[in-house]
């Protein structure tokens, strides 16, 4: 018998140890951002006259590349009254200065200033107006004086400096040392030898007058100007690219650069850059850029080696909606898309890695609007986004946080395995340490999402996500497994697999699946964490008895 208890009493030790332990996996956070608000709609009440504290919501968002300032609009959009104001900021939503009187007369009512962009150093902002008809001017705020001037000069005798621009980007901007360079679309003067218009591709130094770069009769086809559509400069380099259409060499549609000019790639599509081109798709070293086409209805993101000419892709899908808002960031590191199933995902250009930056927890997100995310920071650790029109708001997200003072923090994520079986019923517990600088009472809510490579909700998949649980809520009042209410270790017991999502017909097990867990305070301030989990095939062990007997 005692033969038989020694055998017996190791065995239970490691049973009790097993309890004890718990939540005994400390899970690593692959990934970590915050969502800081740094600014309300309620801050920017007052006017107008008998409308002062009506909803009103931010527009035109951007940001200095060196990330230090911001610019918006707000609107009041009241029939009949309403009214819109221009201002400028600190990044952290400090030092507010409003423009809105200090527009040139011409420019009034300042409904016709659109386009924003600040320089690199936060120290000009720059804008086109009129925003209706075919020729436009193109100002700019000394910040520091609030001057506003004209950026390019219009021609003696003439009101305006440029005509026939392209409304879907009407300039941009490159800084070589202390030197500002616009670049645009513009049909110059008459031509009596060749008794045509001098149409292309001008430049202009701030303050100085148009300067042919490249002109239309260098491209094949229709010297027709609706055929050319631009896309922007490189910000510290000669680079310039645009979208040309050869109406006589179908499908003719081509990505280009003006020195040559040379097709980059060599190839053409039913479509190139057919959308809106507010943020910048070209590296600020002139190395690299953004490539979106469409062919047969799919659409197509790469990214291009502009000395080379060769592609890589990033991102397909078959969506009519396509992609939002394809940005570069400055460094040519990483690209950033939407779509209804990318929120704000960044790509890793060296290595193809994809995250979700955003997140349907995120109730804020502004998803499409077309001026309501900016673009990234040169340190690829910033872009801002404006809410909702329903609430009106502007986060600065952090993708590489290390300031906890205003938005919460998940300090750490465990789970009682690092495995799971895809059975649909064994259930694994999560818990989350999250903290919050003005009190633990701050915190609203705590959920999670599960992640597939990266994203939450990827194109393919069907039958809703991989995980499976009761809700999306983790608990911290002594419920759903939460051992003690009010210690800032919030609980989920009910996480398990979905074995009817198609991730399990895509994949073969063993593979890792993404938790994402998403913290919001009561000032609207959210701090995100993903981490994963291991799923494996469920296969029933051999059954072992627990007593051995000789």
């Amino acid at each position: 018998m005692r033969a038989k208890l020694n055998r017996l009493v190791p065995l239970l030790g490691i049973c009790v140890l097993w309890w004890g332990v718990g939540y005994a996996w400390s899970a690593p956070i692959h990934y970590k951002q915050t969502m800081t608000k740094i600014l309300d709609e309620t801050q920017f009440q007052g006017w107008p006259p008998d409308y002062e504290t009506y909803t009103r919501y931010f527009n035109m968002l951007t940001n200095s590349p060196d990330g230090s300032r911001i610019a918006f609009w707000v609107d009041c959009p009241v029939p009949g009254a309403a009214e819109r104001r221009t201002y400028v900021g600190n990044s952290d939503g400090s030092g507010i200065i409003d423009l809105t009187d200090n527009f040139p007369p011409e420019v009034f009512p300042v409904w016709t200033a659109t386009y924003y962009k600040l320089d690199d150093t936060g120290s000009r902002l720059f804008f086109r107006a009129p925003n209706v008809g075919n020729d436009i001017n193109i100002y700019y705020f000394d910040l520091a004086s609030r001057v506003c001037s004209l950026a390019v000069l219009p021609k003696a005798g003439e009101t305006h400096a440029i005509h026939g621009y392209d409304g879907r980007k009407p300039f941009s901007l490159t800084t070589i040392g202390d030197q500002i360079t616009l670049f645009f679309k513009h049909v110059g003067d008459w031509d009596p030898v060749l008794e045509r218009y001098n149409q292309g591709i001008y430049s202009a130094l701030l303050g100085g007058s148009a300067t042919k770069v490249m002109d239309i009769n260098q491209v094949p086809g229709d010297e027709n100007m609706n055929l050319l559509g631009y896309l922007g400069s490189a910000a510290n380099a000669h680079r310039v690219l645009f979208a040309w259409k050869d109406v006589y060499n179908l499908p003719g549609v081509a990505m280009w650069q003006t020195a040559g000019p040379t097709r980059v790639p060599d190839e053409m599509h039913d479509s190139v850059w057919d959308s809106d081109r507010y943020t910048h798709i070209v590296s600020a070293d002139g190395s690299k850029a953004l490539y979106f086409y469409t062919d047969l209805w799919s659409h197509y993101l790469s990214q291009v080696d502009l000395a080379s000419g060769i592609k890589t892709p990033i991102a397909q899908t078959d969506s009519i909606h396509s992609f939002f808002l394809p940005t570069m960031a400055p460094s040519g590191n990483y690209a950033f898309f939407s779509s209804p199933n990318n929120n704000r995902t960044r790509a890793n250009l060296a290595t193809g890695d994809q995250r979700d930056t955003l997140s349907y927890l995120f109730t804020e997100s502004a998803g499409s609007g077309a001026y309501l995310i900016s673009d990234i920071t040169a340190d690829d650790r910033y872009y801002f986004i404006g809410s909702k029109w329903d609430i009106g708001r502007i986060h600065r997200v952090d993708m590489a946080p290390t300031d906890f003072s205003q938005a919460p923090n998940i300090a750490a994520i465990n789970f009682t395995s690092n495995k799971l079986p895809n059975d649909g019923t064994t259930r694994t517990t999560v818990t989350a340490t999250v903290s919050d600088a003005q009190g633990p009472a701050t915190i609203s809510w705590v959920r999670l999402k599960s992640l597939v490579d990266g994203l939450e909700t990827p194109e393919w998949m069907t039958g809703y996500e991989p995980l499976a649980y009761d809700n999306w809520n983790l608990y911290d009042d002594g419920t759903h497994g939460d051992r003690v209410a009010g210690d800032g270790i919030y609980t989920n017991d009910t996480i398990r697999t979905n074995p009817t999502c198609n991730f399990y017909e895509r994949f073969t097990l063993p593979k890792d699946v993404g938790v994402r867990i998403v913290a919001r305070d009561e000032n609207n301030n959210y701090v995100m964490a993903d981490t994963s989990l291991t799923v494996f095939n469920s296969i029933a062990p051999p059954s072992v008895p627990l007593l051995l007997l000789d």
